[in-house]
């Protein structure tokens, strides 16, 4: 049998068996979805619904998708259970194309000037500051994903080098953090974690009402 992309341990059909050892990402057009390595969890959305058990991602995958894997190679995953290596050019030099054109959706950010050209070209951004490792982000994805379906979401990684600068700038200290930004970069809504206390999912799911 032909070799399975890095970090695929199986696949049958539309189901995918990840391992979990590090994060990896699903992007659904310009959308990326970044799977990360918290605990236990079931997501459901409509790309794919998902569950993580016994240090294993399991995908059940609802529309085709690229795959990102841990050694950024890229490939297509199709729903027949057929996979195609794309290209393994680095992640970080895949830029979506069109950003201008997306309303909604989820990117992942790569640098502080990427962020402001996104903002400055829609009139309303939901920006999330978080890590893959935060247990407190992973519970919240499933409210964040629903943002997405409204707004465009700016996935912020923490603990990228190259974006550490704006934590101080948005003065988070705590994750997940979610603000909610027009094209002034004025902010509208905000939500920032405390540490020590229970996410608010409710507080999340609402920061776009009324805007």
């Amino acid at each position: 049998p032909p070799k399975l992309p890095d970090g695929i341990e199986s696949r049958t059909g539309n189901t995918i068996v990840f391992t979990a050892e590090k994060a990896f990402t699903l992007r659904f057009g310009t959308t990326n979805r970044l799977m990360n390595i918290a605990g236990d969890f079931t997501s459901d959305c409509a790309e794919f619904s998902a569950k993580r058990e016994n240090g294993k991602y399991i995908v059940t995958l609802k529309q085709p998708c690229e795959y990102i894997a841990p050694n950024e190679e890229v490939h297509k995953l199709a729903l027949d259970g057929s996979i195609t290596k794309l290209q393994d050019v680095p992640v970080q030099n895949q830029t979506p194309q069109n950003v201008e054109a997306m309303q909604t959706g989820t990117i992942q950010i790569t640098s502080e000037q990427e962020l402001n050209d996104i903002i400055a070209s829609h009139d309303k951004v939901v920006i999330k500051f978080g890590y893959p490792s935060c247990g407190g982000c992973q519970y919240a994805q499933p409210t964040v994903d629903n943002l997405s379906t409204r707004a465009l979401v700016l996935d912020v990684n923490i603990r990228n080098v190259n974006l550490a600068q704006l934590t101080r700038r948005f003065n988070t200290n705590a994750y997940p953090s979610v603000f909610v930004l027009d094209r002034n970069s004025r902010v509208l809504n905000s939500y920032k974690a405390i540490a020590g206390t229970s996410v608010n999912t409710t507080a999340i799911a609402n920061l776009l009402n009324g805007l």
